[in-house]
């Protein structure tokens, strides 16, 4: 089984029957506890993450936000796929949206 955490617009373009999509209301990619037990419970064979900051404005205003979830976030689902022996698949696009729009 796929778990999937992140809900935007990669999510739907990779999103296949059956994956399991954890939005950011129900697990906050920054809280590894959350993860643990989110992972621990499925126990999932793939975790994808497509969980991301991508506006720079927000970033740059929201630094420690944006550091949760863009730098803890995959090293807290990095811990916990290796804790229930689950590969993990890292969405990663270098594009930032501004008000100058793609960067």
């Amino acid at each position: 089984m796929r778990l999937i955490f992140g809900r935007g617009k990669v999510c739907a373009i990779i999103r296949k029957e059956g994956d399991v999509v954890v939005p950011h209301s129900e697990c906050d990619v920054g809280n590894l506890d959350r993860v643990r037990e989110i992972t621990l419970h499925r126990k999932p064979s793939i975790i994808i993450n497509t969980a991301a900051n991508t506006s720079l404005e927000r970033c740059e205003d929201n630094k420690k936000t944006a550091f949760d979830t863009n730098t803890l976030g995959p090293l807290n689902l990095l811990t916990a796929a290796a804790e229930v022996g689950a590969k993990l698949v890292h969405m990663h696009l270098p594009i930032f949206q501004s008000s100058y729009g793609c960067l």
